[in-house]
C-alpha cells in the first residue's frame, strides 16, 4: 500500500471549535477481494451452487478522497449549561476502484449473449469497478455533552454509509 494524506485544519474557542479538511490518495498492489463462484460440482443452481471465498486480485487498485470535519461548541447559545455541549460531524467522498482482471471480463460475457441476428443489448463492459468492501461514502454527526466537573461525557451519534460491493 502507498498512502498520501494532506491535511488542514482550524481550531479556535476556548473549546476546540473545529473546521478542516483533508484529502487522501492511496494505491494497493494486488489487493484481497471476495468473489462469488459457482461450485462445479453442485448441479442444482441456486445459492447452494455458490460460494464465497477471496483471492488476491493482480489488479492495482486506487482509492482517492476527500473529508470535511466540524465541530462547534454550544456555549455561544446563551444558557450557561449549553457550554457542555457540542455539535460535530465529518462527511468522507471515496472515489475506489480496481480494473476488472481478464478472467473476470470474460465471465461477464456469458451474462450477456448475441443471439444470431440481432444487435446486442449490452455492448460494452467497464474495464474497472468499485473497489470490494469500500463505500462511496461516509458520514457522521454527534451531539455530545462533557462536563469534566461531573466526571460525564456522553455522545449522541449518528452514521450512514453508502452501499459497498460485497462480493466481485
Amino acid at each position: 500500500v502507498t498512502s498520501f494524506d494532506l491535511r488542514t485544519e482550524y481550531v479556535w474557542g476556548e473549546v476546540g471549535d473545529l473546521a478542516a479538511i483533508s484529502g487522501f490518495y492511496k494505491s494497493i498492489d494486488k489487493p484481497i477481494e471476495s468473489i462469488v463462484v459457482r461450485d462445479p460440482l453442485n448441479l442444482e443452481g441456486g445459492s447452494s451452487s455458490q460460494y464465497r471465498t477471496f483471492f488476491n486480485n493482480p489488479s492495482r487498485a486506487y482509492l482517492r478522497g476527500i473529508e470535511l470535519e466540524a465541530r462547534k461548541n454550544l456555549g455561544f447559545l446563551g444558557p450557561d449549561f449549553a457550554q457542555y455541549f457540542s455539535l460535530g460531524g465529518n462527511y468522507t467522498y471515496i472515489d475506489a476502484t480496481v480494473d476488472r482482471t481478464d478472467a473476470e471480463l470474460e465471465r461477464a460475457k456469458a451474462f450477456f449473449p448475441v443471439e444470431a441476428g440481432t444487435q446486442p443489448s449490452f455492448t460494452s463492459y467497464q474495464s474497472s469497478r468499485r473497489l470490494f468492501g469500500q463505500p462511496e461514502w461516509i458520514a457522521n454527526a454527534d451531539l455530545t455533552f462533557d462536563n469534566p466537573d461531573w466526571g460525564t461525557k456522553i455522545t449522541l451519534a449518528f452514521f450512514g454509509i453508502s452501499e459497498i460491493l460485497d462480493a466481485a
